[in-house]
């Protein structure tokens, strides 16, 4: 049977923007059986004061060669003051060996908090349970979502950060529409072909372009 090809050291890299409070503070990706690469950053703004919008997180797959071999971005909408987020991202390898991944952010002028806004913080995960198939590998997270905040929000990410050993080793993603403030939903990740994990963290983050 074919072994997945994990990631040694992108749990090492560490990205920032030029002023050094938009940050990737974690990062990791597994390589599947189908030689995709599918990754996930978890982002911090530690500005106290600002906030940042329409910033990127671009990623970059090198081979062997040290030669770029595929890239992918993951944009950020907003992200308050002390906000943490995370992003999946899925690269095409195709068919060749990545040798290392590096993460850049990009991020454009800070403004001003929106105190309204719902936050990823805001919104709790109920009940959860996972459930995984043991002969393919496939992970299933489902649970009940619930709003906190007192905005109505019509467009979420949710991801699935898998760990192991305290190191993130991939993720997977999945939407959620339309949740208003103090409403509850149910939500299913299915995370195919998921890297071997002993724990997992989920995120919400908000899309909503107001």
């Amino acid at each position: 049977e074919e072994k997945k090809e994990e990631s040694k050291d992108s749990q090492k890299v560490i990205a920032a923007d030029k002023s050094g409070n938009l940050k990737v503070t974690e990062a990791g990706y597994q390589v599947t059986e189908s030689k995709y690469a599918n990754g996930v950053i978890v982002v911090q703004n530690d500005n106290k004061k600002r906030a940042y919008e329409n910033a990127e997180i671009k990623v970059t797959a090198y081979d062997t060669d040290d030669k770029v071999l595929s890239t992918s971005s993951a944009y950020i909408v907003s992200i308050q003051p002390g906000e943490k987020q995370a992003y999946y991202y899925t690269i095409d390898t195709n068919d060749e060996t990545i040798s290392r991944i590096e993460y850049k952010v990009k991020a454009k002028e800070t403004v001003s908090p929106d105190n309204k806004r719902a936050k990823s913080s805001d919104f709790e995960f109920i009940g959860t349970n996972e459930r995984i198939d043991e002969e393919y590998g496939d992970s299933s997270i489902t649970g009940t979502l619930k709003n906190n905040s007192k905005q109505d929000v019509e467009f979420l990410e949710l991801t699935v950060v898998f760990k192991k050993d305290g190191n993130v080793v991939g993720g997977y993603t999945t939407y959620a529409d339309d949740l208003e403030a103090g409403d509850e939903t149910s939500f299913e990740i299915n995370a195919y072909d998921a890297p071997e994990h002993d724990a997992y963290e989920l995120y919400a983050v908000n899309h909503d372009y107001k």
